[in-house]
């Protein structure tokens, strides 16, 4: 049973220099191609080696697959970033819309269900490359990467994301010392442009732990609730002593009432007798 399970066999996409091939390979391997791109790139460069490989993977390339129609993807993943964005709105609905407007564009995707979800694995597999690089550029003492293949149009659609920029966002690398500043100073690297670029590009997020304006924002909101909760409290309590008082009033007309009742009645009585 362990080994029929080892060699139980799935259905991957990988995307290889900005194109998605398909490969069957086994449970175990899977995950691996799918959480480690140098794996997965390694295995794709491998697989084209050979002559059925390189058979099926000119049915499998297609214009969608080409830099322009998949700029042009992205293009229309980005005008509809706002309803992504909404939790509100069905996302199937969304990929179908994407993947119908590539179709009309003569690009080779089907229409409905089925064009949507080779939609959303393309773009799946866009940002699962970009997220890996992202994440590898925040951890201290990284070494050099080039960028994922349309890193710039996914940087517009995921930049603003949380799990991209989390508002509140600790410094990985040790508490900075008057020490260290001189000695790396002293001891300074010279790096190119492209990882001038890159490094400037992610500058904003490597940041010490201290609030976003949005903080300033839930503290005044918090502020307006609690004075908008102490003055219905204060409306409540005046209302509340005016009908104490109105009650106490309707108490003392009723007492003066009865009192004057059984005056009448004693001297009613005491005429009688």
């Amino acid at each position: 049973m362990e080994k029929e399970s080892a060699e139980e066999l799935v259905e991957i996409s990988l995307n290889y220099k900005g194109l998605d091939l398909t490969f069957i390979v086994p449970l175990v391997e899977a995950e691996i191609l799918l959480n480690d791109d140098e794996a997965a790139a390694n295995y794709v460069e491998k697989m084209l080696k050979r002559d059925d490989v390189q058979e099926s993977k000119k049915t499998q390339l297609n214009l969608l697959n080409s830099v322009e129609g998949t700029q042009l993807f992205l293009s229309l993943r980005k005008e509809h970033n706002e309803k992504f964005n909404d939790k509100k709105t069905l996302k199937t609905t969304l990929w179908q819309k994407i993947a119908l407007e590539l179709n009309n564009k003569g690009y080779d995707i089907p229409k409905g269900r089925e064009g949507g979800e080779k939609c959303r694995q393309k773009f799946a597999n866009l940002q699962r490359s970009y997220m890996n690089f992202v994440q590898n550029m925040k951890k201290t003492g990284s070494g050099k990467r080039d960028p994922p293949p349309f890193f710039n149009e996914l940087q517009e659609i995921l930049g603003d994301k949380d799990k991209v920029n989390p508002p509140y966002l600790e410094d990985s690398l040790s508490e900075p010392t008057i020490e260290s500043e001189s000695s790396s100073s002293s001891c300074e690297i010279p790096i190119n442009s492209r990882q001038k670029e890159i490094r400037n590009r992610f500058s904003s997020t490597i940041t010490s732990l201290r609030p976003t304006p949005n903080s300033n924002k839930i503290l005044e909101l918090l502020k307006n609730q609690h004075e908008e909760i102490q003055k219905d409290k204060r409306q409540y309590m005046n209302l509340l002593q005016t009908a104490i008082n109105t009650q106490n009033e309707q108490r003392e007309r009723f007492l003066n009432l009865f009192e004057r009742n059984l005056k009448k009645r004693r001297h009613s009585s005491s005429s009688s007798e």
